[in-house]
């Protein structure tokens, strides 16, 4: 983040530091930073292929070229999808859980013609931060297979002006989020816009599974079965237990699925940051600020860090507190939540992606 945004934020009270950091942008920076992050690349030339098998030699192909192993568990759930399955992928991050959802719907647009008209793909996100990032990873992806399809996102970073042109003219594949996706259900002749819907995918199913925005969700996805009986469901989850019921939650308990587990789970470290035995928290009001040099240490001795809090106030509190903690790291640490102008956030998330930050405080 840049000096001017980050290293002068000293508010008096909790509750200015939001308008503090605007009012801050407004004096010293009269134009918005301008967003680092890469758009989704425009759709290529469409290359139809004559059959499933040939659209899959060429992904195969794809997956050569970059240096790439597809796992059985890819190649198992691209024939579930093309055998008209829903389910749900389990598999550690990293793995090519993403690859192995998408890919069967690229793989069927490849046989056709010409690229098919109207939305075939729903892909739900948990979280809005996330999108712009799958927007791009499942655009290049549909680019390398020579796929001529259109991957867009609707949230509410959305402008009014790109949901009109998305209700008149839909991508192939549409990123959102539960509460949109009720939103879009709502509208007059909403429903309209999902009759050639075929296929959703829910990210992070862990993320939402047992909340009230996962029944959100399980409502909405109720409502699209009635619109088309053959809808497939997929779920795509790395840190799920009790899977078979996990699943049938998702595609509906009456629903035949199939469960994909894929490679061997990855070791997760997880160690502990506990006060010594001379510190005292207060009964209620306190953040563990106290903590504040043993977290600082292990930012240090790390390459990036995500510094997680439960909310936007909480997240600013800890940022100012670990930038008086350290002032060197004034160009190396960020803050990340919801209320901050959507080029800024998207500027962090591009510097985190490059490695170009040590830090992100966030929600």
């Amino acid at each position: 983040m840049p000096d001017k945004i980050t290293g002068t934020i000293y508010p008096a009270r909790p509750g200015d530091l939001t308008a503090q950091l605007r009012k801050k942008r407004r004096k010293s920076t009269p134009q918005k930073p301008k967003p680092t992050t890469t758009p989704a690349a425009e759709p290529v030339a469409h290359k139809a292929t004559a059959s499933i098998e040939e659209s899959v030699n060429r992904t195969e192909a794809w997956f050569s070229s970059n240096n790439w192993q597809v796992f059985d568990f890819q190649r198992n759930a691209w024939q579930a999808w093309h055998s008209g399955q829903s389910g749900l992928i389990h598999s550690p991050t990293g793995s090519g859980k993403t690859l192995a959802a998408w890919l069967g719907p690229v793989q069927a647009a490849l046989t056709n013609a010409k690229a098919p008209q109207g939305l075939r793909v729903l892909w739900i996100t948990p979280l809005r931060a996330l999108a712009a990032d799958t927007c791009e990873q499942l655009q290049a992806s549909a680019n390398a297979h020579n796929a001529a399809i259109r991957v867009e996102t609707r949230t509410g970073d959305t402008s009014a002006k790109k949901r009109s042109d998305q209700r008149s003219k839909p991508p192939f594949a549409l990123i959102t989020t539960p509460e949109s996706l009720s939103v879009m259900l709502s509208y007059t002749e909403g429903e309209k816009g999902f009759t050639r819907l075929d296929t959703v995918i829910v990210d992070e199913w862990h993320e939402l599974i047992g909340t009230k925005r996962g029944v959100q969700l399980q409502l909405c996805l109720a409502r699209l079965r009635s619109l088309n009986n053959n809808l497939k469901t997929w779920g795509v989850s790395a840190t799920l237990a009790n899977l078979p019921q996990a699943m049938q939650t998702l595609i509906g308990v009456k629903n035949k699925g199939s469960l994909i587990k894929g490679v061997t789970p990855k070791t997760v470290t997880i160690d502990t940051i506990l006060p010594t035995g001379e510190q005292h928290f207060r009964w209620s009001g306190h953040l563990g600020l106290q903590l504040v040099e043993p977290v600082a240490r292990v930012i240090n001795n790390a390459n990036t860090t995500l510094v997680f809090t439960n909310t936007r106030a909480q997240a600013e509190l800890w940022f100012q507190a670990l930038l008086e903690h350290n002032k060197d790291w004034k160009n190396n640490i960020a803050l990340h939540h919801g209320s901050l102008d959507l080029e800024l956030r998207q500027h962090i998330e591009s510097r985190l992606r490059q490695g170009d930050i040590r830090c992100v405080v966030c929600t």
